[in-house]
C-alpha cells in the first residue's frame, strides 16, 4: 500500500485529500474571468448551423453564426449569419 500511495503524483493526492474545487483552483489550465456588473466582459462566439440554406448561387449550404454575449447578464449583445468563414471582420459586423 505504501508503495502505491508513494507513486502516486501530487496532483491526484490533491484532488483524493482536498477535493475537487481545491484541485481545481491549483490546476486547472483555463482561467475563468468572472464579471461583476454588465458590458464588461463580452464574448464572442462562432459556430456552423445544422441547417441547409440556399446560398446565393442557389446550393444548400451551412451558414456560420456569430454571436456577442454580455458575460454578466448571458444577454445578446449582437448576431450575425454568413456563409463565409468566422473572421475577425465578421465578429467587427457582430459588434
Amino acid at each position: 500500500m505504501y508503495t502505491i500511495s508513494k507513486s502516486l503524483s501530487p496532483q491526484l493526492k490533491e484532488l483524493a485529500h482536498k477535493g475537487k474545487k481545491e484541485y481545481q483552483n491549483n490546476y486547472n489550465l483555463i482561467y475563468r474571468r468572472e464579471s461583476h456588473y454588465s458590458n464588461e466582459i463580452w464574448q464572442a462566439d462562432h459556430t456552423p448551423l445544422n441547417i441547409l440554406v440556399l446560398n446565393e448561387r442557389g446550393k444548400p449550404e451551412r451558414p456560420w453564426l456569430t454571436i456577442i454575449l454580455d458575460n454578466y447578464s448571458r444577454a445578446v449583445a449582437g448576431y450575425f449569419l454568413s456563409f463565409q468563414d468566422p473572421s475577425a471582420i465578421q465578429t467587427s459586423l457582430v459588434l
